[in-house]
């Protein structure tokens, strides 16, 4: 969307509802179509209540907090200054990839698992969980150049046994 189509359509004024309502207009969930506010509730890890999501987008509330404000952007795959008004908050194409990516990954089973397992945990309990997924990504790649470069890795780590004490 160019400068001047952004301008057009979210004016001056443009509520926080307006830009929240374009976003389940232009954006599909991983079935093909747009958003449910109960599919952004569980995308957002239930940050976000269907009720408040509606309130929200009928305007009763018009501009939440900053961490519900990240957690739509996170939802939909924008920045969150897009909530925030101009220009230059328009969605880019870097940003649409990674919305693809997202709903691609939503579609696959053991992704949607992990998604539905993890409801409820804070903010400081996914950061923990992020630090986990990075720390393991690196082992994996550690253990893939070693590969390559003629080391030796085990197919799959072993488990202690109690017997093994």
């Amino acid at each position: 969307m160019s400068d001047q189509e952004l301008d057009e359509r979210f004016p001056l004024g443009a509520t926080f509802a307006d830009r929240l309502n374009y976003l389940f207009n232009a954006r599909l969930s991983p079935s093909g179509k747009p958003f449910t506010n109960r599919e952004v509730s569980v995308v957002s890890a239930g940050a976000l209540s269907p009720q408040y999501i509606s309130q929200l987008r009928r305007g009763e509330v018009t501009m939440p907090g900053i961490d519900k404000i990240h957690a739509f952007a996170r939802a939909f795959g924008v920045p969150d200054t897009f909530f925030f008004g101009g220009t230059s908050t328009a969605p880019q194409v870097d940003d649409l990839d990674e919305a693809d990516l997202l709903r691609e990954a939503a579609r696959h089973p053991v992704m949607r698992e992990i998604l539905l397992e993890s409801r409820g945990y804070t903010s400081d309990e996914w950061a923990v969980m992020l630090d986990m997924m990075r720390y393991a990504r690196a082992a994996i790649e550690r253990g893939r150049t070693q590969e390559g470069s003629g080391g030796h890795r085990e197919s799959s780590p072993r488990r202690r046994r109690r017997d093994d004490v």
